[in-house]
């Protein structure tokens, strides 16, 4: 790049070279990663809620961050380390509500099916006999049981 002076302007001149193997490469590979991760972004939305999928993009915003520390060899300074470790405290709390949150319903239901067996953990209530019920036939669908009727 070469910077000139024109009217009191700075003007820099770039001249592209996209004609070498590696560049080629390196931008399709850069689109590549792109396009996975936005059809990641789509299966994520589908599956979460709203708060999960800002967690899973703070998550994102730090591996970036750490990377670029450690592979392009960034400084990292005690704001951006200071970002990461709030971040991260925040992940963490967030995982371990939502687990007790899951876990709740579970425990309510177990709690329920002891219940149901006479206080008995690990059994399930015993099935009725069901011979005292009415069986029903019902015709055949599909065009050779409509030709038979």
């Amino acid at each position: 790049m070469h910077a000139r002076t024109c009217w009191r302007l700075h003007v820099l001149t770039y001249a592209p070279v996209l004609r070498s193997v590696p560049s080629c490469f390196y931008i399709a590979l850069s689109c590549l990663i792109a396009v996975s991760v936005n059809f990641s972004t789509f299966l994520v939305i589908g599956k979460c809620d709203a708060v999960t999928y800002q967690v899973l993009g703070h998550l994102k915003t730090v591996l970036i961050l750490v990377l670029g520390f450690v592979m392009l060899k960034n400084p990292a300074n005690p704001r951006a380390v200071s970002g990461i470790a709030i971040a991260m405290v925040g992940m963490v709390a967030y995982a371990h509500e939502e687990g007790k949150a899951a876990a709740a319903p579970a425990a309510q239901l177990e709690k329920q099916q002891q219940e149901a067996a006479g206080g008995v953990a690990g059994t399930l209530p015993e099935k009725r006999d069901s011979a005292n019920v009415e069986l029903v036939d019902l015709p055949k669908a599909g065009p050779k049981a409509r030709e038979s009727q």
